[in-house]
């Protein structure tokens, strides 16, 4: 258990330094919609198709990263949420409700509630990824979609403790029932300019890191 809570104390002191004061403006959650939407476009999810609905970020962290989902309920997931509330209010608010709480840990209350479940650069910090993916499989209603992207690796780094393979997440996520209907790999991360241009993709989360996408569904009950 020690290395996973030095891992959320990195990834904390990773936001302190990244965030430098607290960030109360609005245009910082129009900024985190336009980055979200670049991002949620590049999976191949249909912003149209959720309004209304319900969706789940499992893992949040504090940059808005789904704030690009007008017209749907927003629900975040994360260990450290009451830091990241101090960090970056106005995107943190942004959600209709944000669970404190380990990604592997399931609540009841979000079982088959939501049409989206998105679990974003947070699998290589966990301790129990499959336990993850099952969740993000309860809490999807059928029908519903789940979005993972993960930077993968040999679990040698202390703030990404869990080895992560393309082979062994694809795996994962078909042992707990998810369909996959679109894999692809790099441009996790995009760089707008002032007219909200995208001129330059990092291929991973972290430096010198490539990320993983799967687009999965859970199958609709017959």
């Amino acid at each position: 258990m020690t290395k996973w809570l030095n891992a959320q104390r990195l990834e904390l002191e990773h936001w302190q330094s990244a965030i430098a004061m607290p960030v109360h403006s609005r245009a910082a959650l129009t900024n985190a919609a336009v980055v979200s939407y670049v991002i949620w476009t590049r999976f191949g999810v249909c912003l149209a198709d959720c309004i209304g609905g319900t969706i789940i970020d499992i893992g949040c962290g504090p940059t808005g990263r789904i704030a690009c989902f007008g017209g749907a309920k927003k629900i975040g997931i994360d260990p450290l949420a009451d830091e990241y509330r101090k960090l970056a209010p106005v995107l943190m608010n942004d959600y209709a409700a944000i669970y404190q709480a380990r990604a592997e840990e399931f609540l009841p209350c979000l079982a088959e509630s939501a049409y989206l479940v998105a679990c974003i650069n947070c699998l290589d910090h966990c301790e129990y990824p499959r336990d993850v993916i099952a969740n993000m499989y309860a809490y999807c209603k059928p029908g519903g979609i789940g979005v993972v992207s993960v930077d993968c690796s040999d679990g040698s780094e202390e703030k990404h403790p869990s080895r992560t393979t393309p082979e062994s997440v694809a795996a994962l996520l078909v042992d707990v029932g998810w369909k996959i209907e679109h894999a692809s790999s790099g441009k996790a991360y995009p760089h707008l300019n002032d007219a909200g241009e995208v001129v330059a993709w990092d291929d991973g989360w972290s430096p010198s890191a490539v990320a993983y996408h799967w687009k999965v569904r859970r199958q609709s009950e017959s």
